[in-house]
């Protein structure tokens, strides 16, 4: 019984009948789940559905595979696929327990490194950016891989900004770009991407701070204004120069551009 509704489900996606896909597969999450066999209707049915753009179905078959058939060959692609549809969706709460679903039964590994940051973009997408701000933070903290860990420090630092946590968020960059230029020659191109984008967004901040202050005002102060406009402007040129020597097209065109403007 059950490999006749798994035959169904080959033969409704070869025929373009979604409506009889459905159906087979309600009845092998329904009667076989203790079917190994039924695992192969399910995965037909999730890429069928994701293949023509039905996202939210598609990741439920994802979840139902991931849940029921954990030995199945498909089984960790279908884990990771669900975490990615429903971070698409903007579903939070489920991407959140999907995420966690794949990351019990696959704790290490570039993937689960990934879903972690799916994880935390779910939390972005809801704008949930204290509960972000903490996945960043605990990543950052227990990962080994210095692109990762920068990656989650730059992460960090702009949840904190949205927070209002400029100190916090200084710090972050900080230590991504302590990070990036300890463990450049390492690095892989994502690791060096945040790299550059923690340099300048580090200069950006420098920069905000010169724009603080203001030229008009009490005559008698105007030379300790304008010396400390002057050293903000040398630290952020620094700043912007450092970003352009690490390579990364995107950031040293917006670092040069910025060094033009000063």
């Amino acid at each position: 019984s059950a490999q006749a509704a798994v035959n169904a489900s080959q033969q409704a996606e070869n025929a373009g009948r979604l409506d009889l896909l459905r159906e087979s597969a309600s009845l092998l999450v329904e009667r076989h789940k203790n079917r190994p066999e039924s695992a192969k209707g399910i995965w037909i049915a999730a890429t069928t559905h994701q293949a023509v753009g039905l996202l939210a179905e598609a990741a439920g078959y994802h979840e139902a595979l991931s849940q029921h058939w954990p030995k199945d060959a498909h089984h960790k692609d279908a884990a990771y696929n669900a975490v990615l549809l429903r971070t698409t969706l903007g579903q939070r709460n489920e991407a959140i327990a999907d995420g966690r679903r794949y990351q019990r039964a696959y704790p290490t590994g570039e993937d689960s490194d990934e879903v972690s940051f799916l994880m935390g973009k779910a939390h972005e997408n809801a704008e949930d950016w204290r509960a972000a701000a903490d996945l960043y933070d605990r990543y950052a903290k227990s990962t080994k891989a210095p692109g990762r860990r920068i990656e989650a420090l730059v992460r960090l630092a702009l949840a904190r900004v949205e927070l209002g946590d400029e100190a916090g968020a200084k710090d972050a960059l900080g230590s991504a770009m302590k990070q990036t230029k300890t463990s450049f020659r390492t690095l892989d191109e994502r690791g060096k991407y945040f790299g550059a984008q923690a340099h300048y967004l580090a200069a950006q901040r420098i920069l905000a701070e010169f724009e603080r202050i203001k030229i008009e005002g009490d005559a008698n102060d105007l030379k300790r204004r304008l010396k400390a406009k002057a050293e903000l402007l040398k630290r952020a040129a620094t700043a912007l120069l450092e970003t352009a020597q690490l390579g990364v097209a995107e950031w040293t065109t917006a670092a040069l551009y910025q060094v033009g403007f000063i």
